[in-house]
């Protein structure tokens, strides 16, 4: 069972209530209902299996410490493969997915760049 959170809940309710509106219905009904826990379950572990959510509950301090090393891996202006960035912090003990996220992170916030399609991670932040 993967926990939800009371906004989660709100789209739930909507998302039922649209359903009813659906068929011209002014009350959500309980397969209204499961139609909804359906489609909300779908795009959870769709969207878990992309990246964009962490379903196994990785800490905020797990993300900041893969982060932290992450970048004390690089210097400002060097430039390394992704991969081998990945191969060295997975090899000291990090797990995997984290330290993916991580650097995903790093590269949304502009800390990192990316070259080569993605391949060659530069350190510009």
């Amino acid at each position: 069972a993967v926990p939800i959170t009371v906004r989660q809940l709100e789209a739930l309710v909507r998302i039922a209530e649209s359903h009813a509106k659906m068929r011209l219905d002014p009350v959500a009904t309980e397969s209204d209902v499961r139609e909804a826990i359906e489609l909300f379950t779908i795009s959870t572990l769709q969207a878990a299996k992309m990246g964009e959510i962490e379903l196994e509950g990785a800490s905020a301090e797990g993300m900041d410490q893969a982060r932290q090393r992450v970048m004390n891996s690089l210097g400002f202006g060097q430039t390394t493969s992704r991969q081998a960035l990945l191969n060295q912090l997975v090899g000291s003990g990090m797990d995997e997915s984290t330290v993916y996220k991580a650097i995903k992170s790093l590269v949304g916030e502009r800390i990192f760049e990316e070259s080569r399609g993605g391949k060659a991670l530069k350190r510009i932040g």
